[in-house]
């Protein structure tokens, strides 16, 4: 569990910047998107995440201490599984404070991330797959996903099949009662 969490951790860390940087650029640098690593014990003192021994003194200490009370409740209360990201929009909790638009826009900000961490490491661009990803996001947020995905291999689902005539090198497809069948 605590190598599990300390994995988590380190890739928060390495993903942040990217994710920021790519919040920054589809709200047009009017917001920050920060992400904090969720450790299952509510502390303001993350530090030990960083070290891997430090992280598995933490862990097993807490399962002691909470041992009567994952016996009573059946459930394991302690570990990785009770981890979370705290997603922070402008240093707000997205999950509290954020539109529907902004916080469709930090999850792609995301994508966008981790698709670009796997390309980094394994030289491959991932196929992406993205359902219905335009419908909370206004038309400039909309034209920058479009972008950033243009060189990509992606398969988007829309009800909206005029919007996204203009995709060069595209197919499009459409799914009728179980039968796909080509558009355009």
């Amino acid at each position: 569990g605590a190598y599990i969490t300390f994995m988590r951790k380190s890739y928060i860390d390495k993903i942040l910047e990217i994710c920021n940087e790519n919040h920054k650029e589809i709200s047009k640098g009017k917001e920050t998107l920060t992400l904090k690593y969720q450790f299952f014990e509510e502390s303001t003192d993350t530090e030990f995440l960083s070290d891997i021994n430090e992280c598995k003194k933490r862990l097993l200490l807490k399962i002691q201490e909470n041992t009567e009370e994952d016996i009573r409740t059946c459930i394991s209360n302690i570990g990785p599984h009770r981890d979370d990201i705290d997603i922070l929009i402008n240093e707000k909790s997205a999950r509290m404070f954020a539109s529907q638009g902004q916080q469709r826009s930090a999850v792609l900000s995301m994508k966008l991330a981790e698709a670009d961490m796997i390309y980094y490491s394994s030289g491959e661009q991932p196929v992406m797959l993205l359902d219905d990803i335009f419908s909370e996001l206004d038309k400039s947020r909309q034209n920058y996903i479009l972008k950033k995905i243009k060189d990509r291999q992606v398969i988007l689902t829309s009800c909206d099949k005029g919007k996204y005539r203009s995709l060069k090198d595209s197919a499009f497809f459409k799914m009728d009662n179980g039968n796909l069948s080509s558009l355009f």
